[in-house]
């Protein structure tokens, strides 16, 4: 992972990432993850966390903002400024948020003003089955959708995302993930290295 992060801090992404999503969807787990590559016990975000990591003498920033009812979300477009990837964290068992998950993709994906030519990485997130029924205070209603998560294709068909027809002018990519295990994680960067401006 550090070696990855040394080289997402030299290519040309920059300094700043926003890490966003709907509430409960492992953002701030991940977040420190990155940062140490250990579990911490995390509580829902009140505004935003950010980390810098560090290594090497190089350092870059993640953002990682409140998500969760359509006030905080519009409070994203003020972190637009000046930074060169965002990504998307989805909790992949929870069904009952996927109509508002389609709804905060598709509206980056369709902005051409401000995140023009900006990467975006969908990291489908809590794909450790194992782990999150141990830990999740949500296991009842998590244990019921364990057997049927949200699939990258499913992501795709619904976003109206295809590599071979790039209706949105936008480099995107959808990474099953894990906060927990790590799982994804290091695959994401590496997308975000080679498709970086």
């Amino acid at each position: 992972m550090g070696n990855l992060i040394f080289k997402l801090t030299n290519c040309k992404i920059g300094k700043k990432i926003l890490m966003i999503g709907i509430d409960d969807s492992g953002k701030t787990t991940m977040l420190y993850k990155m940062k140490t590559n250990k579990i911490q016990k995390t509580i829902p975000t009140i505004g935003f966390n950010y980390e810098d990591i560090e290594l090497n003498g190089a350092t870059f920033t993640i953002f990682d903002v409140k998500g969760g009812c359509s006030i905080n979300n519009n409070l994203w477009k003020y972190y637009y400024k000046e930074i060169s990837a965002i990504i998307f964290v989805v909790n992949c068992l929870d069904r009952e948020k996927i109509d508002e998950v389609k709804f905060e993709i598709l509206k980056l994906l369709n902005d051409q003003i401000d995140l023009k030519q900006i990467p975006i990485l969908i990291y489908l997130n809590k794909y450790d089955k194992e782990f999150l029924f141990k830990e999740d205070q949500r296991h009842t209603y998590y244990e019921l959708n364990r057997d049927n998560p949200i699939t990258i294709s499913e992501l795709e068909i619904l976003l109206e995302l295809s590599n071979d027809d790039n209706k949105y002018n936008k480099k995107w990519h959808i990474e099953y993930s894990s906060s927990a295990t790590g799982l994804g994680i290091n695959k994401g960067i590496e997308w975000l290295i080679e498709n970086c401006y």
